[in-house]
This record gives C-alpha cells, sequence and structure tokens, in this order.
C-alpha cells in the first residue's frame, strides 16, 4: 500500500515481488495490480503457490526459485524501471543474494522493500541486514525506514532509488524518513495523513 502512496497513486506501474505465496494474502502487489492496473513479475518456488497465483492474478508468475535463474534471462523479463521491488523469500540468506542478483542488472528500483528476518531467531539477521544496507548504498538507494515491524517484529526495510526523487512523493518519504522500529500500520498512517493533507 505504501508504495501507492509515494508512488502519487500512479496508474500502470511495474512491481517485482519476489516470493509470492498466496495471490492476495500478505501479497505486497496484489493492490497495485488489482486497483491501479499494475503489471509485473512474481516469483515463487513453491507449485501449489504458483499455480494459484496463476489462476487469480494476471501477471507474469515465474515458478521458479530467482537465484537459479541466469542473469541474461532476467534482463529481458525486468525493464530498465521498475517502480517497487519486494523480496521476501527464506532462509533470509536468500533475500540478499536475491537482493545482489537484482540490482546487478542494469535496471533501476524505484522502491525496494527487502526483508532481513530481524526478530524471527534466525541467524545473521543484522550482517544480512548491514550488507543489504552496503550494496543498496553503493549504488545510490537511501534508506527510508530501518526495521519496519510487523507485529512488533522487525522485519524489513526500506530504500528508494536517489535517481527516482523528482517522481517519487518526497512529502511523504521525508514524513517517515529514517523511522526505525516503527509498525507497518503506523508508517503507512502517517504516509496517508501527509498524503491527503
Amino acid at each position: 500500500y505504501f508504495a501507492h502512496l509515494i508512488h502519487n497513486h500512479k496508474r500502470n506501474g511495474f512491481f517485482i515481488e519476489v516470493g509470492g505465496y498466496h495471490p492476495y494474502l500478505y501479497s505486497n502487489s496484489f493492490f497495485l495490480e488489482s486497483t491501479l492496473g499494475w503489471n509485473g513479475i512474481i516469483f515463487e518456488i513453491d507449485k501449489t503457490s504458483c499455480e494459484l497465483i496463476k489462476k487469480k492474478r494476471n501477471c507474469l508468475t515465474i515458478e521458479s526459485d530467482i537465484l537459479k535463474i541466469d542473469q541474461e534471462t532476467l534482463k529481458r523479463y525486468i525493464p530498465k524501471r521498475v517502480d517497487f521491488v519486494s523480496i521476501d523469500i527464506d532462509p533470509n540468506l536468500s533475500n540478499l543474494k536475491a537482493l545482489k542478483k537484482l540490482i546487478d542488472l542494469p535496471s533501476r528500483f524505484s522502491f525496494i522493500t527487502f526483508e532481513h528476518n530481524q526478530g524471527r531467531e534466525a541467524s545473521k539477521n543484522n550482517e544480512i541486514q548491514e550488507e543489504g544496507f552496503q550494496e543498496l548504498s553503493s549504488r545510490n538507494y537511501k534508506r527510508i525506514a530501518k526495521d519496519v515491524l510487523l507485529n512488533s517484529k522487525s522485519t524489513e526495510d526500506w530504500y528508494i532509488d536517489i535517481n527516482a526523487e523528482e517522481f517519487l512523493n518526497m512529502k511523504v518519504i521525508d514524513a517517515i524518513k529514517e523511522t526505525t522500529n516503527v509498525e507497518y500500520l503506523e508508517i503507512i498512517s502517517i504516509a496517508r495523513e501527509v498524503f491527503f493533507k
């Protein structure tokens, strides 16, 4: 939902969701596709989940581990500018590998949510979060929210492409910028208040 606020209710955007799980439950892209006409790609490794997503959604769903897809193939599917990327797979080290794989493409990603699974008792959470931060910072991405909480557990960090600031809603971004350990729904509430002011 936050993605549509920082994109000013943009219609016909493009998303990538790494780890689809379900067509709409816990989906980070369902609202964008169903309400704003966005298109995109869901990468999902689980066959049953993939079949369900393909039945209920219009976007391209690729039944594969994104880590096993070569870069040349990804380049053919992924446009030069992607409005929103959600990376949410297990184990948490796979999130980091998927992030690196995507940002090594010639594409740019306006808004990225990167799950590092902090708080789920997985090993090396802090290192994965820090390495993700270093990788993205070195490529001109800026972290706007750290340790976004879901049910009081830190799960992800949010980033924007510095080169995309001209077409993102910077008032919304500034309102939540550098938040740490804030519940997702509270961030949405802050963003909505600023957006609809």
